[in-house]
Order: C-alpha cells, then structure tokens, then sequence
C-alpha cells in the first residue's frame, strides 16, 4: 500500500482509525471535523491549479525585487556620484544632478527602463543559451 493508497482506502468498520461511536454528539463532532478537513483540501487544490493567481503572487514578488533593485542601484549611483563629485566636471554634475532629482520625483520611467535592462539582458542570455545548444 502507497502513501496515496491510504486515502483512496475505503473506510470500513474494521478500520482502526476510525472510532465507532454511538453517541450522536461525537458523531456530529466526527462529521464537523470530516467537513473543515474537506474544505481545507479542496482550498489548498484550489490554489494549486489558480494559475490566474499563481501568476498574479510572481508579478508582485518580481515587482518587488526590482524595485528593491532599483532602490539598490540609486543608492549606488547616489555614492558614486558623492564619490566622484570632484573629478566631474561642473556641466556633468548638473546633469547627473537633474538625472537624479527626476529619479526621486518620478521613480516609474527609471523602474520601467531598469526592468526593459532585465528583461533584454535574460532574453540575450536565453537566446545564447538555445543558440550554443544548436
């Protein structure tokens, strides 16, 4: 008998598992379990073939760790620039400045270009992948 025999068994009144009873109450009790038991089941294989939702929870979680990404990269680029301001020229540093300020007022452009950067550099990867198997 296979792990997955077990549930497909049925139950019997020789069965150990199952406690004989009588007494309504404990039978009602026993159906009450039966039932939330059953309801847990049936949700959890709900949520293993919501592909909807599947996809939905891996947008956010990726959304999250490019915007953390993207909060790592500005962090970088603001230390680098602190680092460098007196090798760059002036012109330079107010454009790196302005690039900066419109970094902090409107973050989306700069999220959506960091994302476009992934996006392009796993399709480049994937594509030399499939092109050095063949």
């Amino acid at each position: 008998m296979t792990a997955g025999d077990e549930h497909d068994a049925p139950v019997t009144d020789d069965d150990p598992k199952v406690e004989q009873s009588d007494n309504p109450e404990e039978i009602r009790a026993q159906i009450e379990e039966t039932r939330q038991e059953l309801g847990e089941t049936v949700e959890a294989l709900a949520a293993k073939v919501d592909v909807k939702a599947q996809v939905k929870d891996k947008v956010k979680a990726t959304k999250e760790t490019v915007k953390d990404k993207a909060d790592v990269a500005k962090t970088k680029a603001s230390e680098l620039a602190s680092t460098t301001a007196g090798a760059v020229p002036e012109p330079a540093r107010q454009a790196i400045d302005k690039a900066q300020q419109r970094a902090r007022r409107r973050p989306a452009p700069f999220i959506g270009a960091a994302v476009a950067m992934l996006a392009a550099l796993i399709a480049r990867r994937r594509f030399k992948r499939r092109r050095a198997k063949h």
